[in-house]
């Protein structure tokens, strides 16, 4: 894997831009490419991608790469980092956090962790790693080579936390430190820590699992300490099982795959998550209701996310709101009218009682949800109040 970078369109790799026809969007050209021999072509687009989203002043062009010289010899998928002719400046000082953040992970060769008894932390931080890399884990303990290898992401062992040599492990903290688990670490590296413990109300459970036991977490939480144990499945118990059974995963074999779908699942759904939040806060509306609650709505747009309703009710939290409103209205994935949902279950939202009404197709029994063929913001909140018990 080779990063160059072309400067104002007169070097051989701002040629490379050129013949892909997309000089003229910028003067700076950030190029990432990988010969052919590289595991991760394909997937070097979408970190960088994500690094850049926010910003107007970038836009990455995928094109095919062949040798253009400048010590530049391999052929290949090139990646295309266009910058606008004022932003020199604000270019390099991107590359240098990008060399330092995103590269390393695609320069990972190898995953190590522990021998004997795995857990939920070493699974999903491996699973998490997996799903970045594609690169094959290891269960063994980690030599001094390891440990320094930059090359190596050393998992829940060895004594040591340092991401500039792939180094994850929380043993040596104190006894009292923050409740911080090889998962943690990874996530922070990932730079996806704070989303995930704001999205993942389980993440907080599994580090204090991991760091302070069963006993103690069961006090934090409030419950017996039988109450744990009662919340393992054999999806737990075989999951951790197989990938304990095995000194070595390698891409392809079942176990690995599904480590690797859990890794992709977790970080689509917190990167997809704030996306979400971003897009409910520019078009969600909050209605006053002659009952004295409020109502979050979020209309239809196009194009409308997969799932529209996802996020509406950690919205609500973020927004200070949870005293206030007592249901959302979404668009209906399944038809062109509405969800009527109850916020954080309120029994006082009773959609039961419009079940007869005209347009209302779907009344859940239990009375928590309905669906209607409604569209028209005046027929949706009356919908509402004769919803209100």
């Amino acid at each position: 894997m080779h990063l160059a970078v072309g400067v104002d369109g007169d070097d051989n790799i701002a040629r490379a831009g050129s013949d892909a026809g997309i000089a003229n969007k910028g003067e700076v050209l950030g190029v990432f490419f990988c010969d052919d021999g590289s595991k991760f072509p394909r997937d070097l687009l979408r970190p960088v991608s994500t690094a850049v989203e926010h910003d107007d002043c970038f836009d990455l062009v995928r094109a095919n790469f062949r040798s253009y010289g400048n010590g530049i010899q391999s052929s290949g998928e090139i990646f295309l980092l266009v910058v606008g002719r004022d932003d020199d400046g604000d270019f390099h000082s991107w590359l240098s956090i990008a060399l330092s953040e995103v590269m390393p992970v695609f320069m990972i060769r190898q995953i190590v962790v522990h021998p004997g008894g795995a857990h939920k932390d070493d699974f999903l931080a491996c699973a998490l790693l997996m799903a970045e890399t594609g690169v094959p884990v290891y269960r063994r303990e980690p030599s001094e080579d390891d440990l320094s290898d930059v090359a190596t992401a050393v998992v829940d062992v060895g004594l040591k936390w340092d991401e500039s040599k792939m180094n994850f492990d929380h043993h040596q903290f104190p006894r009292d430190a923050e409740p911080l688990c090889a998962l943690s670490l990874v996530l922070k590296y990932l730079g996806l820590y704070e989303e995930a413990h704001k999205f993942c109300d389980w993440l907080i459970v599994a580090e204090w699992m991991d760091t302070r036991g069963p006993n103690d977490t069961a006090k934090w939480l409030g419950v017996e300490r039988d109450a744990m144990a009662k919340l393992n499945s054999p999806i737990d118990i075989t999951l951790l099982r197989r990938f304990a059974a095995s000194t070595e995963h390698s891409p392809g074999q079942p176990i690995y795959e599904v480590m690797k779908m859990v890794g992709e699942d977790l970080i689509s759904f917190v990167r997809g998550m704030k996306k979400q939040l971003e897009y409910i806060g520019e078009n969600a509306e909050v209605w006053e209701m002659s009952f004295g609650k409020k109502v979050l709505f979020l209309p239809r747009t196009d194009p409308m996310p997969n799932d529209p309703s996802m996020g509406m009710g950690r919205y609500v939290e973020d927004q200070g709101l949870e005293e206030e409103v007592v249901a959302m209205v979404y668009p209906d994935r399944r038809g062109e009218g509405y969800g009527l949902g109850r916020f954080n279950d309120d029994k006082r939202m009773e959609y039961t009682q419009i079940k007869d009404e005209p347009d209302v197709h779907f009344a859940h029994n239990k009375g928590f949800i309905a669906k209607v063929s409604a569209t028209e913001v005046s027929r949706l909140k009356v919908l509402i109040e004769k919803s209100w018990a």
